[in-house]
């Protein structure tokens, strides 16, 4: 023990407990006239004790749920724990159950299996690590925590569950240079809407410079969530994450102004085959619209004279962008104009309705 940390390393079996004992019912048996709150006198030996440093145990077994406390509220006490692993055990365990922790750090080769359950964790820091079997299940920040953040970096992924992580309640989600495979799933996690460089950081640091390389890793991080949530089957979120990464590429300068541009229109049409209120919306403004200038070239309306009601009826002619050019009058009363406006509606409209079909279809064409 060195201020208040506890040093544990190369031990065969590790249990870290935090329970009750009333001292009270102790000392009545022992027949000693002496009563104290036996509370205080945890949280001063808990307030001793707030970190442990582990490495290279082999299996290891932590549970600070305290179930009088949490009848009463639970005592926000600070406690850190870090894990080391090494190759120095061949198969290990290690559980993390039940437990409210300010940090959580986690590094090193893990030969064995670890598993996170029902915890509430301040920061979740895994760096450098690889693992046999990994699953963090029902995770969520540990309250009081103004600065709550998850990172990985440097990591293997490979049989990395995620399950029940809410993401989402965490002020940062820090996450680069780690390896996804085929294994690495995410269930039932909850996701943050926005994805700005403060919420969601690829970088190993905050002052990374954005030039092409920072744009890169970031397009390739959301591309491998995106991967490994449509291998889980979370549609919803890997459509997601395929519109972030494109708007992620768009931002790069190595990409050529040509896609840039397309990558914009797509994103102003349907937000990368997101959202069908765009193309509807987009579609209604510019048939109405391209609709009053076609009328306006062959004098069919702010000419003066009452009001053609029939016209309305012809929108719907006009919008089909299969119609003849002798839809409303014969040809020769077309100028060049009214051809050049018929024939670009039907361009714009026909991209709209595409861009309104791939959004359409998004819950289907990744079956």
């Amino acid at each position: 023990m060195i201020g208040g940390s506890i040093y544990l390393q190369y031990l065969q079996k590790l249990n870290i407990l935090y329970y009750d004992f009333n001292f009270d019912v102790f000392y009545k048996l022992l027949n000693l006239n002496y009563q104290f709150d036996y509370r205080k006198i945890k949280k001063r030996i808990l307030n001793n004790i707030n970190k442990y440093i582990i490495s290279s145990c082999k299996n290891i077994y932590i549970d600070t749920k305290d179930e009088e406390e949490e009848k009463t509220g639970r005592e926000n006490i600070p406690l850190e724990i870090k894990i080391t692993y090494s190759n120095y055990h061949q198969s290990s365990e290690t559980k993390i159950i039940n437990t409210s922790l300010t940090s959580l750090i986690i590094t090193g080769n893990n030969p064995g299996s670890l598993s996170i359950e029902n915890t509430n964790i301040g920061t979740l820091v895994v760096n450098k690590y690889a693992g046999n079997e990994t699953t963090i299940f029902n995770l969520k920040p540990k309250e009081g925590i103004n600065d709550s953040r998850i990172e990985i970096g440097k990591s293997n992924l490979s049989r990395f569950e995620f399950n029940n992580v809410l993401f989402a309640d965490y002020s940062k989600i820090h996450l680069y240079h780690n390896k996804f495979s085929e294994t690495t799933s995410f269930i039932s996690s909850v996701f943050p809407k926005k994805y700005d460089d403060d919420k969601f950081v690829t970088s190993e640091n905050h002052y990374a410079k954005k030039d092409s390389v920072y744009y890169l890793n970031r397009y390739d991080t959301f591309l491998q969530i995106k991967s490994a949530l449509l291998r889980s089957g979370n549609i919803y979120e890997m459509h997601r994450f395929h519109g972030i990464a494109y708007e992620t590429l768009r931002k790069n300068p190595e990409v050529s102004k040509a896609d840039r541009i397309i990558l914009f229109l797509n994103r102003c049409s349907n937000n990368h085959g997101l959202s069908i209120t765009k193309p509807l919306l987009g579609f209604g403004v510019s048939s109405i619209t391209l609709y009053i200038l076609y009328l306006m070239s062959i004098d069919r309306i702010f000419t003066g004279e009452s009001v053609d009601w029939t016209l309305f009826g012809y929108y719907f002619r006009f919008i089909d962008f299969t119609h003849r050019m002798d839809f409303l009058v014969p040809e020769n009363h077309l100028s060049f104009l009214s051809f050049f406006i018929d024939y670009f509606s039907k361009i714009i409209l026909g991209f709209f309705t595409y861009q309104f079909i791939a959004a359409f279809r998004k819950y289907g064409k990744f079956r």
